[in-house]
């Protein structure tokens, strides 16, 4: 039921790890000279979709790693940290472990450091 193009065909190789026994990318293409269609689009969604979490996943790891490696902070913090990158990532949201701002909380700044630059203060210099 999946869809047959150089795309998700690479995709399953590199998947199996036997994308260069099979020639390579360049070679699956020379194979199969058509342009990716529409109707394959969810099918290319998912595979980004599957990527993208991962790597979101390899960050989640890193940011664990360099915080253990850090010597900040005591056991608990350590402990902390692993749990929220952990809970992120079991829940789907890996690299989310904090929310981002609100579109609200973003549009106050902006309105705060216009009135700021308004009232003569400079604003974005450290």
């Amino acid at each position: 039921g999946e869809p047959v193009d150089p795309i998700t065909v690479g995709a399953e190789l590199t998947r199996r790890g036997e994308l260069t026994k099979a020639g390579g990318a360049s070679y699956l293409h020379t194979c199969v000279q058509t342009v990716p269609t529409v109707a394959n689009g969810p099918r290319y969604a998912e595979i980004v979709r599957a990527k993208a979490y991962r790597r979101a996943a390899i960050e989640s790891a890193q940011r664990i790693l360099q915080y253990a490696y850090s010597e900040e902070g005591d056991e608990a913090d350590v402990r902390g940290l692993v749990e929220q990158e952990l809970t992120a990532i079991v829940a789907g949201t890996p690299g989310l472990a904090t929310a981002p701002p609100s579109v609200g909380d973003l549009y106050l700044d902006y309105v705060a450091e216009l009135e700021e630059v308004q009232n003569g203060r400079q604003t974005g210099i450290t």
